[in-house]
């Protein structure tokens, strides 16, 4: 499944403060009164889940969802060679499913705010695949009730789902097949509740995960029509039986996809005049123009806010001078206090590098400090004494994030080879970037870089995508396609190769 919030980059530079004026009227007299819907169950809380593993097969264990705030987040980490214990602390926004991966397992766990989650992993006595995951993984602390189910669920579940082709088909034939699917899963899951009695809980976590997982197909549609050049309907996503108006769906991470998915459809791609300015390649008004509907059109309430936050941090990613003013208003507008927080907060961060030429720089072990040199010239600087790996990547980039354990894994090599690494990460929240580099004990140095910033960064190394690997020595580009962490040996030759004939012989 692809990322869901990439919405379509699109730009038009507003033409003088008039239309800003215009657009802040427009949201004032076309808020509609909210309506006392309760979002107690968001706000923002730790999870802490440890665990050991009693034979390690693989030094890295990781866990990932989708977090209301920061979107994508993964976090991994190296095992205790010795004890086979990791422990990860985590931050969530919302009772939530995350995702838990080690070698070939992988299985959801639920959490809540202020949870403990202990896990224990037997594999001496079983192999390391779903069918044996019931032997393999026992839970305790809280909420271990509900994911002592859901393991039993995930090892019970038959796997024998089918992914329909839209090619050809209409909107309804599409839906029609995702709705036999749908129902095939939840007579499986009606199986399960009758053999095993599980919780309350576990069945409505379960029934939301099975709708909104199966929603989340719908995208494949839109892409169809679009790669067909066919108009892209608006109603695509909030139809029977997948509603987006249901703020107790976020116990689904799958949920928050479908959410975002029909933001971006109805108010971003369906849009003709948006989609226009798209063609025209401009961004900041078309941006605020899809807030300004969304605040027209949108019932008050939490999944209100939560669109006009995603779409807000879009156009805070693009311009600063036009978001601003914006902000002011949406902060009256948006009544969820977390979302209102991480506004403020986005916002407050962007006004803030946009005051002269600055890098944020950081390390995995030390605060964030202030930088303003380009890393580029820091980089070549460093490069003149010693060989630089450079890894260029984004927060929300999955494949970027999967590469890091790796990274981490080959750590103790890259200091007995002498070599420096430096991560540039460009067009990415900044929150997320430091929380990413400081979960993952990431080694090296960091550098957070803003919009206009990592378009200099792209044109300035030739990057043309992410995540991109580049190999540096005596002040100059080695590689620029160098080999992925995972891809280890291949990387590890060529490191040494460059440091003997860089440095070696000096």
């Amino acid at each position: 499944m692809t990322r869901l919030l990439t919405f379509v980059e699109i730009t038009i530079c507003m033409r003088n403060s008039l239309t800003v004026l215009i657009v802040l009227f427009t949201f004032m007299c076309g808020c509609k009164k909210h309506k006392n819907i309760d979002s107690t169950n968001i706000a923002e809380g730790n999870v802490k889940i440890v665990g050991q593993i009693d034979s390690v097969n693989s030094r890295i264990v990781s866990i990932s969802y989708f977090d209301l705030v920061r979107d994508d987040a993964r976090y991994s980490m190296v095992i205790d060679s010795l004890t086979g214990e990791f422990e990860f602390n985590i931050t969530i926004h919302h009772p939530q499913d995350i995702q838990f991966g080690y070698g070939r397992i992988s299985f959801p766990l639920f959490v809540e705010q202020g949870d403990s989650i202990h896990l224990k992993l037997s594999t001496k006595s079983a192999g390391l695949d779903y069918n044996d995951i019931g032997d393999v993984v026992k839970v305790t602390g809280t909420q271990s009730a509900i994911n002592t189910d859901i393991i039993r669920y995930w090892q019970f579940r038959a796997n024998d789902y089918a992914w329909v082709e839209p090619n050809g088909l209409t909107f309804k034939q599409y839906v029609q097949s995702i709705e036999k699917q749908l129902h095939h899963e939840q007579q499986e899951l009606n199986r399960f509740v009758e053999q095993h009695n599980p919780t309350q809980k576990f069945v409505t976590w379960a029934n939301n995960h099975i709708v909104y997982q199966n929603a989340n197909y719908l995208v494949d549609y839109e892409m169809y029509l679009a790669d067909s050049g066919l108009p892209i309907i608006d109603t695509l996503f909030d139809i029977q039986p997948f509603p987006v108006h249901n703020p107790h769906g976020f116990i689904s991470s799958a949920f928050m996809h479908h959410v975002l998915s029909y933001a971006g459809n109805k108010y971003f791609r369906s849009d003709t005049s948006i989609m226009s300015l798209a063609q025209a390649g401009h961004r900041g008004l078309a941006y605020i123009k899809s807030i300004e509907r969304v605040s027209q059109e949108e019932t008050s309430g939490v999944i209100k806010d939560f669109m006009l936050f995603k779409f807000f941090a879009s156009l805070v990613g693009e311009s600063v001078h036009k978001a601003d003013p914006i902000s002011q208003i949406l902060l009256l507008e948006i009544k969820t206090p977390t979302f209102a927080k991480a506004l403020d907060k986005t916002i407050e961060n962007a006004r803030f590098a946009k005051q002269g030429d600055i890098f944020y720089k950081s390390s995995a072990l030390a605060s964030t400090q202030l930088f303003d040199k380009n890393p580029v010239d820091y980089i070549r600087e460093l490069s003149l004494s010693q060989v630089v790996f450079v890894d260029i990547w984004a927060t929300w980039c999955g494949p970027c994030l999967s590469e890091m354990p790796h990274l981490l894994a080959i750590e103790t090599e890259l200091n007995r080879l002498g070599v420096k690494v430096v991560t540039l990460c460009g067009r990415s929240p900044k929150d997320a970037w430091q929380q990413i580099v400081s979960d993952n004990k990431l080694p090296g140095e960091h550098f957070h870089l803003d919009g206009s910033q990592t378009k200099r960064l792209a044109k300035e190394l030739n990057v043309k995508g992410y995540p991109t690997y580049m190999i540096f020595a005596n002040g100059e580009i080695i590689e620029n396609l160098a080999p992925k962490p995972s891809d280890k040996h291949n990387l590890l030759d060529l490191l040494s190769k460059v440091k003997t004939e860089n440095f070696d012989e000096q």
